[in-house]
């Protein structure tokens, strides 16, 4: 894939537009919009209403990373690596994060994310392009093979 240049003014228009048509509008949420997509990565902006959550989930082949654009986020995050067949609980960190701010969360940590501000919130996701999910829900007791190396 040749290089590609993404204005983030261009960015930033549109996520002031979607940010509008939800609060405005009533357009429904959770909504993605993929920005870009190679062989190794892809960029996607996830908006989301004041209030929602994600289910909580880990990534067993990836690491992530989010810029926040718009509102105000809260990740809960596992406190040491989840492990994909032992019940572990869920002791986590929380960590609010700010429009203009940056948060990593490293493959193996189980973690879910809040928008705990007023207003609909945009962060731009850095991860694989297929970005496999292991959600919570079938975390322990399913059959994991599929996710599992070798």
């Amino acid at each position: 894939m040749p290089p590609k240049i993404v204005e983030l003014h261009h960015i930033q228009t549109m996520v002031d537009h979607v940010v509008h048509q939800i609060q405005e509008e009533g357009m429904e949420t959770p909504h993605e919009y993929t920005v870009l997509v190679g062989d190794r990565d892809r960029i996607t902006l996830i908006f989301n209403s004041p209030g929602e959550s994600t289910d909580p989930h880990w990534h067993l082949e990836f690491d992530e990373w989010w810029l926040v654009l718009a509102g105000k986020l809260a990740w809960a995050t596992t406190e040491a690596p989840t492990h994909p067949t032992i019940d572990q609980g869920w002791d986590y960190n929380r960590d609010v994060v700010e429009e203009g701010q940056l948060i990593y969360v490293p493959r193996h940590f189980k973690h879910s994310i809040t928008n705990v501000g007023d207003t609909p919130s945009c962060r731009m996701a850095i991860a694989t392009p297929k970005a496999p999910h292991i959600w919570e829900k079938r975390w322990v007791g399913d059959d994991l093979d599929e996710f599992l190396p070798g």
